[in-house]
C-alpha cells in the first residue's frame, strides 16, 4: 500500500481514463468505482491490477464516501474526474509537495483553453503556487484528516448525491481552521469541453438527475443555514476574485422563501392609563403567538402608568420602559422610543399593540411569512370588538390602499426609519398618527403586503362602529378623532 491514491468514477467509454489509470504507479494506488453497464468495459477495468474496483450505480463523490473504509489510511487522495487530460509524474509529484508542506487541499492550474466556469481563474501563471478557498471538484487532492471530516459531514447532510462537494470542502476546511488551499501553478490539468466528452452527461443518466437537482438539497441546507456556510459566493485565486451564485440567487432559481423560525419579533405597547383586564389579555395573546421568537416591550408614558400595573404578576418575561414624565401624544413616543430600542438590540422585525387589543395567535406567523428587504413592510385587517371582546364585525375602514389601522403593521429592519414619522409629524397630527404613518410609506413607495385575514382584535370606544354595526353605544363612547380634531381645533 502507496502513501497516496486516486480515485475516480468511469461509465461505459473505455477511454476515458487512459491518461492515468492504465500504468501503475510506485507512489499512489488505483482505485475506480464502475457506474457503466458495458461488461467489457468492466473486464478492461479489472485487467489493470488496480488496488480497488468497485461496480455501483453513482456519482464519483458518494461512491467514495459510500467505500471510505477502504481508504481512511491513505495520507493524502486525490478524488478527479475520469476525463481530465493528466501527467502521472505530476500526480506524483504533487502529492510529495502536498505532503511536504502538509498542505490541506491542493489542486492543479488549466492551461487557458480547456471547459468550465472556473477554468479562467484556475490558469496557470506559469510556476509556483498560489493560495486559494476552493478547489474544484473535478480534481482535489485532500489531506486524510480533512477527508474525514468531509465524509461526516456528507452523511449528517444525508446527501444522497451533490454536485457541491468542492463547495462543502471549502466551508467544512474554513470551520475547522484548515485554510488556505493551494493551486499548483507547475502543473496543469486539461478538461475537455463537452461536445469533446466521450462521457457528456452520462451521470445524468445515471442518477436519473440534472446538475441543478443534484445540487438543491445541499443548497436548500445553505440557505436554511448560513452561518454554516461563508464561503460559497466569492471564490478566490491568489489575488483574483470569481463571483458566483449568492444565497437570494439560489432563493430565486429554486423558488425558496426565507424560514422565519428564527426572526427576531418585538411588539411595542404604549401603557398610559391602562385597563388592567384589557392589558393581561394583551400580554396572554403575545406570549401564545405560534411564531416562538416574540418579545415584548411596555412602554410606561409616566408614573401613572407604572402604578397601575403594579397589580399584573408574571412579568418576568416582559421588558419595561418606563418614561418619567407623560407626553400624552397618543402613544407615539412611547412607540418610537420602543421600535428604537428593539432594532438596536437585534429586532429584524417590529410591530405595535395598544394596550387594550389583542391578537390571534397566528398574527406574528402570518405577518412575517413574506416580509424581506424587498417587501418590508405587512399590513393586515382587523376585528372591531365592543368592549366586552366581542367581535361586531370586520373594519369598514380597511383599505390597503387608503387607511389601516397603527396596530396592523409589521416593520421590517430595513424599513425602520419609517418609524421616526411617531416623533417627526407635527403636535396636532398625533391624533391622525395611523394615518400620517400610511401616506408616509405610500409617498417613500415602500412596498407592502396586505392580508385580507383579521389577526388584529380592535377594542373600540367609538361610536361610530356601534352605530355602523348596529350595535347599542356604551356610555362614555367616544366621537371619530376627525370629530375629535375639530373640537380640539375650536377649543383652542
Amino acid at each position: 500500500m502507496n502513501k497516496y491514491l486516486i480515485f475516480t468514477g468511469v461509465g461505459d467509454n473505455d477511454d476515458q481514463w487512459l491518461s492515468w489509470a492504465e500504468k501503475e504507479s510506485a507512489v499512489y494506488d488505483r482505485a475506480i468505482n464502475f457506474y457503466g453497464k458495458d461488461d467489457k468495459v468492466l473486464e478492461q477495468l479489472e485487467s489493470l491490477n488496480l488496488n480497488f474496483i468497485t461496480a455501483e450505480q453513482g456519482m464519483i463523490w458518494s461512491k467514495f464516501a459510500d467505500n471510505y473504509e477502504h481508504f481512511k489510511d491513505y495520507e493524502y487522495v486525490l478524488i478527479a474526474d475520469s476525463d481530465l487530460l493528466i501527467r502521472p509524474k505530476e500526480i506524483e509529484e504533487a502529492f510529495d509537495r502536498a505532503s511536504k508542506n502538509n498542505w490541506s487541499a491542493c489542486t492543479f492550474s488549466r492551461d487557458g483553453s480547456d471547459y468550465g466556469f472556473f477554468a479562467p481563474i484556475f490558469k496557470s501563471t506559469g510556476s509556483g503556487t498560489r493560495q486559494s478557498n476552493f478547489v474544484e471538484m473535478c480534481f482535489m487532492i485532500i489531506r486524510q484528516d480533512l477527508l474525514k471530516l468531509l465524509v461526516e459531514k456528507w452523511f449528517e447532510l444525508e446527501l444522497e448525491y451533490s454536485t457541491a462537494i468542492d463547495i462543502m470542502l471549502s466551508n467544512v476546511a474554513h470551520n475547522n481552521n484548515m485554510m488556505p488551499f493551494h493551486v499548483i501553478d507547475d502543473y496543469t490539468i486539461y478538461n475537455p469541453h463537452p461536445t469533446a466528452k466521450n462521457n457528456d452527461r452520462e451521470i445524468d443518466t445515471v442518477t436519473e438527475t440534472d446538475w441543478h437537482e443534484r445540487q438543491k438539497k445541499f443548497v436548500l441546507h445553505m440557505i436554511e443555514n448560513p452561518k454554516d456556510w461563508p464561503i460559497g459566493e466569492y471564490i478566490t485565486v491568489g489575488d483574483q476574485t470569481l463571483k458566483r451564485e449568492s444565497l437570494d440567487d439560489f432563493r430565486k432559481i429554486y423558488n425558496v422563501k426565507p424560514k422565519k423560525d428564527n426572526m427576531n419579533v418585538y411588539c411595542i405597547t404604549p401603557v398610559f392609563d391602562p385597563n388592567i383586564e384589557y392589558l393581561k389579555q394583551n400580554i396572554e395573546s403575545v406570549r401564545n403567538q405560534t411564531h416562538k421568537k416574540v418579545k415584548h416591550i411596555l412602554v410606561l408614558d409616566g408614573p401613572q402608568a407604572k402604578s397601575k400595573i403594579n397589580a399584573l404578576y408574571n412579568l418576568t418575561d416582559i421588558e419595561i420602559i418606563e418614561l418619567s414624565e407623560p407626553h400624552r401624544d397618543y402613544g407615539d413616543t412611547p412607540r418610537y422610543i420602543g421600535t428604537v430600542s428593539a432594532f438596536q438590540r437585534g429586532a429584524d422585525a417590529v410591530f405595535w399593540l395598544d394596550d387594550d387589543n389583542w391578537l390571534e395567535p397566528n398574527h406574528v406567523e402570518q405577518m412575517i411569512d413574506d416580509l424581506s428587504s424587498e417587501k418590508p413592510i405587512a399590513t393586515c385587517q382587523r376585528n372591531i370588538c365592543n368592549l366586552e371582546g366581542e367581535v361586531m364585525g370586520l373594519c369598514f375602514e380597511t383599505d390597503a390602499f387608503k387607511f389601516v389601522d397603527t396596530n396592523c403593521y409589521m416593520i421590517h429592519k430595513d424599513a425602520r426609519r419609517i418609524a421616526n414619522v411617531w416623533w417627526e409629524m407635527e403636535s396636532n397630527m398625533h391624533i391622525f398618527g395611523d394615518k400620517v404613518l400610511y401616506s408616509t410609506i405610500r409617498k417613500n413607495n415602500i412596498r407592502f403586503r396586505h392580508y385580507n385575514t383579521p389577526t388584529v382584535n380592535y377594542r373600540t370606544n367609538f361610536n361610530f362602529h356601534y352605530e355602523h354595526f348596529g350595535q347599542p353605544i356604551p356610555e362614555g363612547a367616544k366621537d371619530g378623532v376627525g370629530v375629535q380634531y375639530r373640537q380640539q381645533q375650536g377649543a383652542a
